[in-house]
């Protein structure tokens, strides 16, 4: 089969000619409920331009859809054709019976906190035996994921042109992209030290891979991997790069700014002090995607990036920008909350939200996404010029 000429509709979004657009969801534990908040004022605002109502899928729009941890699980699901609702349902299932930290791990120090069990089951339950190669995944889709034993950044994807995709000789015999169980790849990705299990998956014949959450990588956010996906040669995409001819839709769960004074971090102990500054080498790396992306792309909604070098709107040396690029995200900051949306919460909660494994915020970030995405996501944000022709 020639992909290219190939009728199924994932084949179509990644071969077929024309505007790309690309899906990139961070991730971010029970925070993932807040991009769900903001995907689903996306999906209202694309299926009334597109006149398809509630049949309207965000898989019929974007080309590629890519995510981390908790993000690979949501674009997965929306890649296999759910609406946001639906997934927004699964999200809250998986928070309520997943989310239970068991007595005897001591916080994750002594075994994982919460289950893969649990977890694997309603993965079976939603994605039985689908692999990654499926004709039920509807688009393109890329889960980010970090290869432990090796120390690679691993992004598997379903482009059949893929080098990985399937052993094209006989002298090939590492495991087929296509066939591996997308339960067990969303898993991997979704496998946050101290939270869950690793993930085991054989990649060749005799090898077996110890595979961790994509979040303990640069790539927590996976937009900048996702635009290197589409455009670098050896992944088989070759998408055509420019400002009117690529998309990418970044979305985040929740903006969580550094608010410790000096003197209360000198006062920590060194452990303590260790497992902040690897988080915040998480934050480094979000900050260092957006920084990136504003300088090469035409931003819909720039951010200031620090007081030097502003949003970087002015920056980019050549004629033309690389994409049209958007950043959908809700800062989780007290003062920011009330001064741009009108939304008063005590400190004590604001830093509760910020916690990735505490399912009893929940119900409020989902509230406080739904009640700021009107202002977020707006048609200026996501581009006329990309909308998919009758």
């Amino acid at each position: 089969m020639d992909p290219k000429s190939s009728a199924l509709p994932r084949d179509r979004h990644i071969f077929a000619p024309g505007p790309k657009r690309i899906l990139s969801l961070d991730g971010g534990g029970v925070r993932g409920i807040l991009t769900l908040a903001l995907l689903e004022r996306v999906e209202a605002v694309l299926a009334k331009r597109s006149g398809r109502g509630s049949e309207f899928r965000l898989c019929d729009y974007f080309d590629l859809m890519g995510g981390t941890s908790v993000g690979a699980i949501l674009c997965t699901a929306l890649a296999v054709g759910y609406p946001v609702s639906k997934v927004i349902a699964l999200l809250r299932e998986v928070v309520r019976d997943v989310f239970r930290s068991s007595f005897m791990s001591f916080g994750g120090l002594l075994t994982p906190k919460f289950s893969n069990e649990t977890l694997n089951a309603i993965l079976v339950r939603e994605l039985g035996d689908t692999t990654l190669g499926s004709d039920k995944v509807a688009t393109g889709l890329a889960v980010v994921m970090k290869r432990l034993d090796t120390g690679s950044v691993w992004i598997l994807h379903n482009n059949p042109l893929g080098k990985y995709y399937e052993p094209r000789r006989e002298s090939e015999v590492f495991a087929a992209n296509k066939d591996l169980l997308l339960r067990l790849v969303v898993q991997a990705s979704a496998a946050a030290p101290s939270y869950f299990e690793p993930q085991l998956m054989t990649v060749s014949a005799d090898i077996e891979g110890f595979f961790l959450d994509g979040g303990v990588s640069p790539y927590n956010n996976p937009s900048l991997l996702l635009v290197l996906l589409a455009t670098a040669r050896g992944f088989q995409f070759n998408w055509k790069g420019g400002e009117n001819n690529m998309l990418l839709v970044s979305v985040g769960t929740g903006m969580t700014p550094a608010s410790r004074s000096a003197k209360e971090l000198s006062g920590r102990t060194t452990g303590l002090m260790a497992v902040d500054s690897l988080k915040s080498l998480i934050d480094d790396a979000v900050v260092h995607t957006q920084a990136m992306l504003q300088w090469m792309s035409a931003s819909t909604n720039p951010k200031i990036i620090d007081s030097e070098i502003g949003d970087l709107a002015d920056s980019w040396p050549l004629k033309e920008r690389l994409l049209t690029y958007t950043r959908l995200d809700l800062p989780l900051d007290r003062l920011s909350l009330a001064a741009d949306y009108g939304i008063d919460l005590a400190q004590e909660t604001v830093e509760r939200l910020r916690l990735m494994d505490d399912p009893n915020g929940v119900d409020l970030l989902l509230d406080l996404g739904r009640r700021s995405a009107e202002r977020i996501v707006t048609d200026d944000v996501l581009p006329a010029k990309f909308d998919i022709k009758p």
